[in-house]
């Protein structure tokens, strides 16, 4: 271990939460800013449980009834380190080249990410310490939180759930860098260890039939889809300035800058809202797209609301946006907690005319699709929209959020609970 990884030790602090079994959470990402890993647990302690969450610090306080693993995502290597990472990097990924041994190429390959590898560490010292929170359930939030996870399940014979949030075989097959590269450890941590949890989720009925139809696993993939919990908000008709907001992660896989390029073309009335976290120098690019001439006052990039504050925020806006290309199974079949968040807001939705999403809007009747991203598209599905219409989808998207609330879904997870540790 380096000097500076030993330096970086990972903290639990004990929460106030009780009961007769204990479920680790594990994400690699800030714990309280992730809507799922906050779900799951409110629910797992509604249901009986004690819930240590592992996880990175975020903008959001913890809530107190959950033992809160602190992670650093701070592990280093001297320069000795790095050069056995290295050497370990490529024999794993020689192994997958030749489609064998996918255990040890994906060890050999996640010990070479100084990061991972020491968090991992750290998860498996603190359960060791703290035997009064051994596991009898561990959930872990895509594949690369599944080698703790996996150990932690064997050392306590606790039953694994992994939650694949996307369909990550099939994320960016435009980059060939990432093909080359990221798509083969992908495959391989995959295979071994979906194979090993006793139940997968995901979060859309495509991806689960992508899930079921290419990967070896105990059990049929099981949706447990990203819905808010419920709150109730009051219908605020359109007025003489209309909002559409983007939020969420702002990257440029979302296709920001159409939305850009077509709030410069639709009606002055209407303004465009991105509002989320991203990188710095992608956030600037879109701040002097936002800045060309006709466009001042009526783009605004914010940062992101914290995550008990999301809803009620988006629902000062009209229209929930978000239109992006199709062109990968994961862009197909997607169906992100903005959505759900949009309806809950009680927003007239526009988005891309992928199935999952244009499934929900067809039942509900709470907005409509956009056929093409391009900024003239865009424009005419945001123009064509009066204030008339708008409202009406506002009106379906309430009364479609009292059906698709956390409340009514959260049976899916406790029932697959349920089936694996018992009452």
């Amino acid at each position: 271990m380096s000097r500076q990884a030993a330096g970086a030790q990972a903290t639990l602090e004990r929460g106030t939460g009780t009961g007769r079994r204990v479920a680790w959470i594990i994400t690699f990402s800030p714990a309280s800013d992730e809507p799922r890993v906050v779900r799951q647990a409110r629910s797992l302690i509604s249901a009986g449980w004690q819930v240590v969450v592992c996880g990175y610090a975020g903008r959001s306080p913890n809530p107190a009834d959950w033992h809160f693993v602190r992670l650093s995502n701070a592990g280093s290597s001297s320069l000795a380190e790095s050069r056995a990472d290295r050497i370990k990097d490529q024999a794993g990924h020689m192994l997958t080249k030749v489609g064998i041994l996918s255990g040890a190429a994906a060890r050999l390959i996640y010990d070479s990410l100084p990061n991972w590898r020491f968090d991992a560490a750290e998860i498996l010292r603190l359960a060791a310490a703290n035997p009064d929170l051994a596991p009898a359930l561990v959930i872990a939030h895509d594949n690369h939180t599944c080698p703790p996870a996996a150990k932690l399940c064997r050392r306590f014979g606790a039953k694994l759930i992994v939650d694949s949030h996307e369909y990550m075989l099939g994320a960016l097959p435009e980059d060939p860098r990432w093909v080359a590269h990221q798509r083969p450890f992908i495959k391989v941590m995959q295979d071994h260890y979906f194979a090993k949890a006793d139940q997968v989720i995901t979060v859309s009925d495509g991806i689960a039939a992508h899930l079921n139809a290419e990967q070896t696993l105990k059990r049929p993939v099981r949706v447990v889809r990203s819905l808010p919990a419920y709150e109730e908000l009051a219908f605020r008709p359109a007025g003489p300035i209309r909002t559409v907001l983007y939020h969420g992660i702002v990257t440029p896989t979302r296709d920001l800058e159409t939305a850009i390029h077509a709030a410069g073309l639709w009606r002055r009335d209407t303004h465009l809202v991105i509002r989320g976290p991203g990188d710095g120098a992608y956030i600037d690019h879109l701040q002097r797209l936002a800045a060309r001439p006709g466009l001042a006052g009526r783009v605004r990039i914010e940062p992101p609301a914290v995550y008990s504050e999301l809803v009620g925020r988006a629902n000062e806006a009209d229209i929930g946006y978000f239109v992006y290309a199709d062109g990968s199974p994961q862009r197909r079949y997607v169906l992100p907690n903005k959505f759900f968040e949009y309806t809950m807001a009680g927003l007239a939705l526009v988005t891309s005319d992928l199935p999952e999403m244009a499934a929900l809007l067809a039942r509900h009747g709470h907005g409509r699709t956009v056929a093409r991203v391009d900024p003239e598209t865009v424009r005419a599905a945001i123009d064509g929209l009066s204030n008339a219409e708008i409202d009406a989808y506002k009106k379906a998207a309430l009364a479609a959020a009292r059906q698709l609330c956390w409340e009514r879904e959260q049976g899916r997870l406790l029932s697959i609970v349920e089936d694996l540790c018992g009452h």
